[in-house]
């Protein structure tokens, strides 16, 4: 859709401007139908277009070579070949956006060129760019940066070049899960030796993710406790509860390698996870898969016979994220078992403005439970 509102702007750009090849609206045309591009994977066509701005931009804003605009094509080129796997060009444009925005006034560029650095294996230049990222106004450091150069250092934690900062991964994953701004970490297959484990096989799976740095945080906090330095069973409980927030398969995903993480490596040391902590991982386990209908994880769940209730309120129980999200397969299985807790007749009205009427419908009938509230 967006790619075919570019199209007919620029059509009739074109026309309106035809005797101005490079007005700056054509030039926004090309830029925007770079950025659709990149959106849809499509790469080529994303640095194709992206270069057709940069060359108008060039020319319009030439006295002011730190245009904005310009500094936004230079951006969006560098992360496109990125994405492509040309990190050479990808180094290339982030080098010219510092060379024309060294005050760093349209983002902190430092964090992509970091992460381009290390992408090519020159993890001295990726350090020095991080930090340097890392050492600007608060304003411009987000969660996401700090939470890429930890995971950076971790990956990377057999190098010589980096053994001084190791000592630091535990502030930085803190300053992460504190940080104002967030921002969001984008990967794809040219980023996946630079990433843990379990988001490295979501690169290979997918060919690009986008995770939320907050989360990562703690996730990293948890899967490698000789970083943290608070108590491992008050963060594995804030994890799960972010969790619960961000919802998504890759949240599923990182709760179901914690939970791997725990049986394969603590099964025998209960130091750092009690087996109350290991059973509130398992429900969030079911709540998550519930809330984005996994139900091969939720059959598994039910099958051990997992609490359906969250013990705090029966509006937010795996029955009422399955209900509220349409997954009547999965409401079909949690009722099965004979623990599940039925979600209040408010929380039932408040939903019925934003389901399907059939799932309401065969959730009445299924339950026989609502079929005395009145529902247009």
């Amino acid at each position: 859709m967006a790619i075919e509102y570019h199209q007919k702007a620029l059509k009739i750009q074109q026309v309106a401007y035809e005797r101005s090849p490079n007005h700056p609206d054509i030039a926004s045309s090309y830029a925007g139908l770079g950025s659709a591009y990149d959106s849809k994977g499509e790469y080529d066509l994303a640095i194709k277009h992206h270069k057709r701005a940069l060359k108008i931009q060039l020319k319009t804003h030439e006295r002011s070579p730190n245009h904005p605009d310009t500094a936004a094509s230079y951006a969006g080129l560098g992360a496109a070949c990125y994405k492509r796997g040309d990190l050479t060009a990808a180094l290339k444009y982030q080098k010219v956006l510092l060379q024309i925005d060294p005050d760093l006034h349209y983002g902190n560029h430092y964090h992509n060129l970091g992460c381009y650095y290390a992408c090519v294996g020159e993890l001295q230049e990726a350090k020095e760019a991080f930090l340097a990222g890392i050492s600007q106004n608060k304003v411009l450091v987000s969660a996401s940066l700090y939470v890429e150069y930890a995971q950076f250092l971790i990956t990377h934690r057999e190098d010589a070049q980096l053994t001084s900062e190791l000592a630091n991964i535990p502030t930085y994953l803190q300053l992460a899960i504190n940080a104002e701004e967030k921002g969001v970490l984008s990967y794809s297959k040219s980023g996946k030796d630079t990433v843990c484990d379990v988001l490295q096989s979501l690169v290979i799976e997918k060919g690009s993710i986008e995770v939320d740095p907050k989360m990562l945080a703690y996730y990293l906090l948890i899967e490698h406790p000789e970083y943290s330095s608070g108590d491992l069973s008050d963060i594995l409980r804030l994890f799960i509860n972010y969790c619960k927030e961000v919802k998504s398969e890759i949240t599923l995903r990182l709760v179901l390698n914690i939970y791997d993480l725990i049986d394969r490596e603590y099964s025998m040391d209960r130091e750092y996870f009690t087996d109350d902590m290991e059973k509130e991982i398992l429900h969030a386990k079911l709540w998550m898969a519930a809330s984005i209908g996994d139900v091969d994880v939720v059959m598994e769940l039910v099958k051990h016979d997992i609490n359906l209730d969250d013990g705090k309120f029966v509006d937010t129980t795996p029955l009422a994220q399955a209900l509220q999200n349409g997954h009547m397969n999965i409401v079909k299985n949690l009722v099965k078992g004979s623990n599940f807790i039925l979600p209040s007749e408010e929380f039932i009205k408040n939903i019925s403005q934003d389901i399907c009427f059939a799932t309401l419908q065969e959730f009445n009938t299924l339950l026989g439970f609502v079929s005395s509230l009145d529902i247009d």
